[in-house]
């Protein structure tokens, strides 16, 4: 029996601009400076399989996706 492996990430939201401020530690910003709008961002992580698993008190998302 294989046991399934996952991988993960946490993405903070920036809470007063509405935008993603950082995953895994890493800046989302793009090259032009700006971080991506909110739904955009989560949008275009679950179109690379990434499935929101928590919400922390501090605005940082959970998500995991198979390894």
């Amino acid at each position: 029996m294989t046991v399934q492996k996952w991988e993960y990430l946490e993405v903070t939201r920036v809470m007063r601009t509405g935008v993603a401020g950082a995953a895994n530690g890493q800046s989302t910003a793009t090259g032009t400076g700006n971080n991506p709008e909110w739904f955009t961002y989560i949008a275009q992580l679950g179109d690379q399989g990434w499935e929101l698993v928590a919400v922390t008190d501090n605005y940082s998302y959970i998500f995991k996706r198979p390894k």
